[in-house]
């Protein structure tokens, strides 16, 4: 097992950081991602109030190569300092490249891994997803959390095979992204002494997912906005519920729209709603690689007007 247990560092926005390109997307901008990756720490995203996701699906790890991932993972871990948590993206449609990714993060002192089934075929059968995740636990010997998402997967994860996972060694988190509440309850009840469950809905179904008993929450907002983010997380902490909900409530019209716009032009486009945001407010993001797209003037123009009249600023 690791030596720093995944389960008691799941606290607060566990944020997924945007890897920012050059202007044509040909080259990751290194600077720009040290840079971006201080700014969240300066501003709260620390150990017991955020963790840090490197080359996550919003990390745009699916335009990414192996070794573009594994230098992603190189730079957050290097400036996170040990100051935050950071967990790496090893989501791959084959198993041996997921043990890959596994391996090179845990030899560069990653506190665990965020892994999704395997994803390219529509429909998984749960051998097929238990015998994935067991054997990149038994490759690495670091902490790793499940994400659930049925949209990348087109599959959401029943109770009986999560229960099922949780029993492998090294299966300490889980990102539960249902959109099923009924079960996600129940997932609470039944896991939550076993693994650390994040609110995979985000800023959405916050305060009421700390009511219910989670501890964190995913956010591609703490990019830009960590101190909101962290705000959200302490006021929850201390049941202060309705501070909690009038912090979370400043993101809601920026949420409606990208929802809005992710909707009509797909997920892919889910990533860069986020970062045309911090774009916006003045974060060198760069360009985009195929298949994610510029986003279209409408988005820009609805998005700038929201963050000015919330009064977000870099």
């Amino acid at each position: 097992m690791s030596n720093r247990d995944l389960r008691q560092l799941v606290h607060g926005p566990v944020t997924v950081v945007f890897t920012p390109f050059d202007e044509t997307g040909d080259h990751i901008n290194e600077d720009a991602l040290r840079e971006n990756v201080r700014y969240m720490i300066d501003h709260g995203i620390k150990t017991g109030s955020g963790m840090l996701v490197a080359g996550g699906s919003t990390g745009n790890c699916y335009v990414l190569s192996l070794e573009e991932r594994k230098r992603v993972f190189e730079i957050i871990i290097d400036e996170a300092k040990g100051q935050v948590p950071v967990i790496c993206g090893a989501n791959h449609t084959s198993t041996r490249s997921a043990i890959e990714l596994s391996r090179y993060a845990e030899e560069l002192g990653a506190d665990g891994i965020l892994l999704t089934p395997p994803y390219y075929w529509a429909s998984i059968a749960d051998e097929t997803i238990f015998a994935h995740y067991k054997a990149v636990s038994d490759a690495i010997d670091i902490g790793i959390m499940i994400y659930n998402n049925p949209v990348i997967i087109n599959n959401d994860l029943s109770l009986d095979l999560l229960l099922r996972l949780s029993e492998l060694e090294n299966i300490q988190a889980l990102k539960e992204c249902t959109g099923n509440h009924i079960k996600y309850s129940r997932v609470i009840d039944k896991l939550g002494d076993k693994l650390a469950i994040v609110n995979g809905a985000g800023e959405w179904f916050e305060p009421t997912s700390y009511q219910m008993g989670t501890t964190a929450f995913i956010s591609g907002f703490a990019n830009f906005a960590p101190a909101l983010c962290v705000e959200i997380h302490k006021a929850s902490m201390a049941r202060d519920y309705e501070l909690a909900k009038k912090a979370a409530n400043r993101l809601r019209p920026l949420l409606e729209i990208r929802s809005r716009y992710v909707s009509q032009a797909g997920p892919t486009q889910g990533a860069r709603a986020y970062e045309e945001m911090a774009r916006i407010l003045g974060f060198r993001i760069g360009g985009t690689r195929l298949p994610i797209l510029p986003v279209p003037q409408w988005f820009h123009a609805e998005i700038k007007v929201a963050l000015e009249e919330g009064g977000f600023r870099k």
